[in-house]
Formats: structure tokens, sequence, C-alpha cells
């Protein structure tokens, strides 16, 4: 799982924001205290239990989730084999400036679903 900066920031951007359907397990990144955290079940003070981070999308509680390659794999449309492929492409088009499959991930799903590219900082397209 990348916990990098650079994920965090190719992560935080409403297309993969917007695609986030909390389980249990997902990793998502705090704004507030940089932080990292997985969602999940937890008890609250009056003996409950309850989803963590509450129902809702993750900008609503300051969180960024940060996707893993089955689910980048799964928004991207492509079959295992065809999305693995995609990313060895970014991977080799880029160079050494991907350090995590997650991140090749994040670019084929931007670049497949809507059109977009990774240019340092931000998404461009």
């Amino acid at each position: 799982m990348d916990d990098s900066k650079t994920f965090i920031k190719m992560c935080d951007c409403p297309e993969i924001q917007g695609q986030w359907k909390p389980s249990e397990g997902d990793l998502m990144a705090s704004k507030a205290c940089q932080t990292i955290s997985f969602a999940g079940y937890t008890t609250d003070y009056r003996g409950q239990r309850e989803f963590y981070p509450l129902r809702g999308t993750p900008a609503q509680y300051e969180h960024i989730w940060l996707p893993r390659q089955d689910q980048l794999q799964e928004m991207s449309g492509l079959h295992w084999r065809e999305f693995d492929a995609a990313c060895w492409q970014m991977v080799i088009h880029y160079g050494h400036g991907l350090e995590t499959k997650e991140q090749a991930g994040s670019m084929v799903v931007m670049k497949e679903k809507y059109n977009k590219t990774w240019v340092g900082e931000k998404w461009s397209g």
C-alpha cells in the first residue's frame, strides 16, 4: 500500500475520491493531522458500532481515500491483465518518476476514464 506524499496528491482529486465506496480496510490520509488510518468499524461512546469515517465522502471528513491496486483496477474498467500491462506502459513511458504500482494505477485510471495525465504536482487534461 502506497502512503507516499506523491500518491496522496494523486488521489486528492474529485475523479478518484468520487468513486469511493467505503469498506473496512480502506486506507485514508487525514488532511488535518497528516496521519494514515484505515476505515473500519469502531464503538462509539454509547457502545454502538459505527463505521469510521462516518458514512459520506472522504472530503466531508477531511480524509483522502488511497485506493489499493485492486480498487484502481476495478475503477479502470480493464481486465486485471490489461490493467497490469497498462501500468507497465506507464512505468516505461514515465521512467523512474513512478515509485509504486499504485501511482502507475492511478495514472491508468485517469488516462482511461478522464484522459488526464500527471504533470508533477497535478492532473492535466
